[in-house]
């Protein structure tokens, strides 16, 4: 963090003398200004965070925000985010995920890959499960996520997408309370392959901090031995997201979001959805509870106070259940509750180093990552 704020900040573009307005976190140039005014940013940094299901990690990150030549002002910026790291628990990744648009926003490029080895904790599966019976469950694996959009409205979008999953070496260990990694479905050496239609509707000012607008998408997978697939399920997603800034120029921003993943088919463990993480239901760890159905909603007021330094206040509820219907259930509605920490690293283009604390009845979590979970 040290790092980050002394000494990469400066490196970033000085903010120009055109006309401001208050966006997000900190002033940033009109959507109106002649494009050329747009300075493209890299930060280049090494990282220390801390998650609950991760420990402390170090690695180095890496940040590229840009917006392709003669663009426009209505082409908002594209970023490329990189990072590499290694946890304390054991765990490492390396991976890059982008928002990318093309001029005139006609193209839409939206995924990521990873390649990870990650004991994490498991509890079994199920919205009833309890911390005694907590393992470790260990693997190995090849991420790629491919969206791409094309315009056919105002920021409407339509497009196919790819998705190739490779799980290998699993193995659960201190399995105290009894189970084998046999005990549960689709734990072998296995590639999963979607092929899958996605549709997105983009409202949002900006893409890394929105202060007004909204997002709504909804994909749809198919995983098929016709195409290589192990398994054969079909995977159903919405994302549906509305930014409030109450007229003061991004300064008090209310953000809420609701989110759904469906299973249907032959779902293995390895794609089971997972309740928790940095991004929603902050205070759980990431696969405190799974099964092959969840929701999760979260609501999150970020107040501006001085300079490139904001405040929030968040809270979210959800679930899993292994049907659909059971989703409703009340007595299986899990809770968490937050504040954070904002410091933009970017006049021009605000993009936020985020630190969070999380609490659920089971304790609290400390997130520190960059942009908004949502």
């Amino acid at each position: 963090m040290i790092n980050i704020i002394v000494g990469v900040l400066p490196n970033f573009a000085a903010a120009t003398s055109r006309p401001f307005h208050l966006n997000g976190l900190v002033k940033v140039p009109r959507t109106n200004t002649p494009d050329d005014h747009y300075k493209n940013a890299i930060l280049l940094s090494p990282t220390f965070s801390y998650a609950k299901e991760t420990s402390a990690t170090f690695g180095l990150f890496t940040l590229y925000q840009f917006k392709p030549k003669k663009a426009g002002h209505l082409t908002r910026p594209s970023n490329i985010i990189g990072s590499g790291w290694a946890s304390l628990m054991g765990q490492f990744t390396i991976g890059s995920r982008h928002e990318i648009l093309t001029t005139g926003e006609k193209i839409y490029l939206h995924g990521q890959f990873n390649y990870r080895q990650f004991p994490e904790y498991f509890f079994g599966v199920g919205a009833s499960t309890t911390p005694e019976n907590k393992m470790t469950l260990s693997s190995k694996a090849f991420q790629l996520e491919e969206q791409i959009y094309f315009k056919i409205a105002n920021r409407l979008f339509i497009g196919p997408q790819l998705r190739f999953f490779r799980y290998y070496d699993l193995s659960l260990t201190d399995a105290s309370a009894g189970y084998h990694l046999t005990d549960f479905y689709g734990t072998a050496n296995q590639n999963n392959i979607g092929l899958g239609l996605g549709i997105l509707c983009d409202h949002r000012d900006l893409i890394m901090t929105p202060s007004h607008g909204y997002y709504i998408a909804g994909t749809v997978t198919f995983h098929q031995p016709l195409w290589g697939s192990d398994f054969n399920f079909v995977k159903l997603t919405f994302d549906g997201r509305k930014f409030f800034d109450f007229q003061t120029a991004g300064k008090s921003v209310l953000a809420l979001q609701f989110k759904t993943e469906l299973n249907l088919g032959d779902v293995p463990l390895t794609e089971l959805s997972q309740l928790g993480g940095e991004m929603s239901m902050r205070g759980y760890m990431l696969g405190r509870y799974r099964d092959r159905n969840s929701f999760q909603s979260q609501i999150e007021f970020r107040q501006h106070l001085v300079w490139r330094i904001g405040l929030t206040a968040f809270a979210g509820a959800g679930t899993v259940a292994p049907q659909p219907s059971n989703l409703v259930r009340l007595n299986n509605i899990k809770t968490a509750a937050g504040v954070g920490f904002r410091f933009n690293i970017n006049r021009q283009d605000p993009a936020n180093l985020r630190i969070d604390y999380g609490m659920t009845e089971e304790g609290g979590g400390i997130y520190i990552s960059f942009g908004e979970a949502f």
